[in-house]
């Protein structure tokens, strides 16, 4: 996704919605651990149907973030 913008509103890579797979891809887990962080609620989850469930990259970014503070 390119980034656009305008005077009016900007859009980024931060609003992308990523499938399941993608998002264990991108943090480099494995599928067992993600769907363990969402079930726990760890990282917030976008319903778009019964069996399509999504991820904001912003929210991997924010996750990953605490998980940096709370190893400090």
């Amino acid at each position: 996704m390119t980034t656009k913008k305008t005077a009016d509103c900007i859009i980024c890579d931060e609003h992308k919605l990523l499938t399941v797979p993608e998002a264990y891809t991108y943090l480099g887990v494995s599928d067992v651990t993600m769907y363990k962080w969402l079930s726990e609620g760890k990282i917030p989850q976008v319903y778009l149907g019964p069996k399509s469930t999504r991820i904001l990259s912003r929210d991997l970014t924010e996750f990953v973030q605490s998980l940096k503070r709370e190893a400090i």
